[in-house]
């Protein structure tokens, strides 16, 4: 289903960024399919975070797709420190199972209060 999440993603960009963005992300898809939109929003985050305030969260999201664990890791560790109230979703997130089994994140989720999906 990966065209309907494309298209969910470009109405998304459509709704809250910039005009140009929702170019690059179909560009990015019929250039390199999932893993090129994937790519697209991973350089797009870093370069939003280079000019301002980029939430963690988001960034953790970013590399979760790509299964880099320390910067998901590191990042979702950012923003248990700030609060953010959309770490109550991490277990219910597919895109972050691939940490279950790291004790950094078991530690997350219990400082979070929640029950352990893993």
């Amino acid at each position: 289903m990966w065209k309907e999440s494309q298209q969910n993603l470009e109405e998304a960009l459509r709704l809250t960024g910039p005009p140009e963005a929702v170019a690059a992300a179909h560009h990015a898809f019929d250039v390199g399919g999932e893993r090129g939109v994937e790519e697209w929003r991973q350089r797009d985050t870093t370069v939003r975070a280079g000019k301002g305030y980029v939430a963690p969260f988001e960034i953790a999201s970013t590399y979760a797709y790509r299964r880099d664990q320390e910067k998901t890791l590191k990042y979702l560790e950012d923003a248990l420190r700030e609060h953010s109230a959309w770490l109550v979703f991490i277990q219910n997130e597919p895109i972050f199972d691939f940490l279950h089994s790291d004790e950094r994140y078991r530690a997350i989720v219990k400082k979070l209060g929640l029950p352990p999906a893993y």
